[in-house]
């Protein structure tokens, strides 16, 4: 038997430790976030393991390639720098990872590329990492023991040796260096490399995050923010199974009222005592959705407050890992609720207390045709600045209903919360009942809840009021506490409300409905004339059935009336009936299911086709 070569002990040794390290990351993961990972089985660990092979064939490159040099100095002169390298690269996939176990808490995605977009998309990132560094501090431990770990393992991977070996053993060892190189490439002996998209194929739906790590999110989405052109079907039958064309023709009847659309931070359903006994957070929007239309079976369309700007105002969920507002596609032109009204002769207005050009906020909304854009700059008083993301939601409400109480009708105009944001602190002169819960961010609702109370009591008796309606939303969801809210469906479920002050009975519409679908039903509630393109509908139009789309972690996700259904842009891999199944545990995918769902897999790969094709060659308006 031929001896294997230093160059092959120490490309073992590199494997064994760093695939050791990688898991421990991923644990580390885990037991930060149990409860957001549900029937977790030790064989989800061990599938991971073929993820991470990947991120360290790619990472450690050079140390593997120095391996295969023929220099008889090899060891003496490049043992140190390697070594080093292997120290740097180890610990900065494993800072990236803690940082992810905590971000993840929000956006329910390992993170990708696209972040460097989301942080140059204004100064909140940097401005946050003082406070996050001072309440998360026990991520800097955990690293810092992570480093220790690394330094122990880097001892016994690169210490010296001396093999006898012949000319046939190194050529040979060489070679096997090499083909499990590429093998650990491509995660395994499957036909195609391993991507994100694959892990679900491994794992539950809801445990795919802990098969993946952080860096190899990233890696896999370096330049890869386009979209691919599906054509699942003709580009006639696409449009026959979903047309996104929205119209209401001329009507003498158009009901130009004032519309309000109020965008409220990180407001779970689950957090809404309307919809959940034993929550008390919101008494105020408890009490109006006693007198308002309510969709009670209502999502976002995505997880984070840069996404659902369009999908609320242009009718177009986030559909790709990037989002639209940092997107390639960002400067199309596009179909938006304000560009309709415009030609109905509204002026539109957008508030939001954050810092001017958060989040690209200000950029979106001018080119959705907004007049004028109301960011912290424009704030009166900066002693209501509560130190990191804006002006606090008490004093800023009270900002809007005077300004809007300034404005000419008809008028659009739409606030954008603030303060239910961590670090969840509220302002030192604000005394009110607003208890902790079992969440930090809940006594932050309940301080929402009470300056959206205060906003409607300034603006009951104004001339205005009884001439407008008004929407209320959320722009995502955040932490859960039931495991009812931490399924894929769960994480998406909001409130949408509309409030008539003209006819306050209830009523409840139980249809799926999406924030795509709000710009649609506003302009069909009052008959306002006009055509746009929108990846929603109105809800509250009985002839069509309601559904909602995410996109995740690379994987599409369709609810439409009992269905929730599961697509990796190629293949269905879940089907559930989340109304018998509401904690989506039985995956009728792999359980002989029955039922019809032919014509809403039909329906979704005909929305992607269209979504993608639109945007790619900017078609996202309609030529009068």
């Amino acid at each position: 038997m031929l001896n294997p070569t230093w160059s092959f002990l120490i490309f073992i040794r590199i494997t064994f430790y760093s695939l050791i390290l990688t898991g421990l990351c991923r644990f580390v993961f885990y037991i930060l976030n149990p409860s957001l990972f549900p029937d977790v089985q030790i064989v989800d660990f061990l599938q991971g393991f073929r993820f991470d092979m990947i991120t360290l064939v790619f990472g450690l490159s050079p140390v593997f390639i120095a391996l295969l040099i023929p220099l008889k100095f090899f060891k003496d002169r490049l043992l140190k720098s390697m070594k080093i390298y292997f120290l740097i690269v180890i610990n900065l996939f494993a800072l990236i990872n803690f940082i992810d176990a905590i971000y993840y808490r929000f956006t329910l995605k390992r993170t990708t590329w696209d972040i460097l977009s989301y942080v140059n998309a204004g100064d909140d990132f940097a401005m946050l990492i003082p406070q996050f560094l001072k309440d998360y501090y026990f991520m800097i431990v955990i690293w810092l023991i992570f480093i220790y770990l690394s330094v122990l393992a880097g001892k016994r991977i690169f210490k010296s040796g001396d093999v006898t070996v012949t000319p046939s053993s190194k050529i040979l060892y060489s070679i096997l260096i090499i083909a499990l190189l590429i093998v650990g490439s491509r995660g395994g002996f499957q036909l195609k490399p391993l991507n994100i998209i694959d892990a679900s194929r491994y794992t539950s739906p809801q445990n795919t995050a802990l098969l993946l790590s952080t860096p190899f999110s990233m890696m896999k989405t370096i330049g890869r923010n386009q979209l691919s052109a599906y054509q699942y079907f003709t580009d006639q039958k696409a449009g026959h199974l979903f047309n996104p064309v929205f119209e209401i023709e001329e009507s003498v009847s158009a009901d130009r009222r004032n519309i309000v659309i109020i965008i409220m931070e990180s407001l779970s359903k689950e957090y809404m005592g309307y919809f959940n006994s034993g929550m008390n957070y919101t008494p105020f929007l408890d009490s109006l959705m006693q007198h308002s239309i309510v969709f009670e079976n209502a999502y976002a369309n995505g997880k984070r407050s840069i996404e659902a700007l369009p999908a609320i105002f242009s009718g177009l969920p986030n559909l790709m890992n990037e989002a639209y507002n940092t997107s390639p596609y960002a400067g199309n032109s596009m179909s938006s609720l304000a560009l309709c009204l415009k030609k109905q002769g509204y002026q539109s207005t957008f508030f939001h207390g954050g810092a001017n050009g958060t989040m690209g906020f200000n950029s979106y909304t001018k080119l959705a045709g907004f007049d004028s854009y109301y960011g912290m700059d424009e704030y009166p008083g900066k002693e209501d600045y509560d130190g990191l993301w804006g002006i606090y939601d008490l004093p800023y409400f009270q900002y809007v209903a005077s300004k809007q109480s300034e404005m000419k009708e008809p008028f659009l105009s739409s606030m954008f919360s603030l303060s239910a944001h961590h670090p969840y602190k509220l302002p030192s002169y604000f005394d009110s009942q607003c208890k902790e819960g079992s969440l930090e961010i809940l006594k932050m609702i309940c301080y929402s809840d009470i300056a959206l109370r205060k906003y409607f009591e300034k603006i009951k008796n104004s001339d205005w009021f009884k001439r407008s309606i008004f929407v209320i939303t959320a722009d995502h969801t955040a932490q859960n506490t039931t495991e009812k809210y931490g399924t894929s469906m769960g994480i998406y479920a909001i409130p949408i409300i509309l409030f008539d002050p003209l006819n306050d009975k209830p009523s409840v519409i139980s249809k799926t409905t999406q924030q795509a679908d709000i710009s649609p039903t506003i302009l069909d509630y009052l008959n306002i004339p006009g055509k746009a393109i929108f990846f929603g509908q109105s809800a509250l139009d009985s002839s069509t059935n309601g559904f909602c789309l995410n996109f995740l972690n690379n994987r599409y996700q369709f609810i439409e009336d009992s269905v929730c259904i599961l697509f990796d842009s190629k293949n269905i891999t879940a089907i559930y009936q989340y109304r018998e199944d509401s904690l989506l545990k039985n995956n009728l995918k792999f359980a002989g299911f029955k039922g019809k769902t032919d014509s809403s897999v039909a329906k979704l790969k005909a929305i992607i086709q269209q979504y993608n094709h639109r945007m790619i060659e900017n078609d996202l308006i309609v030529n009068d």
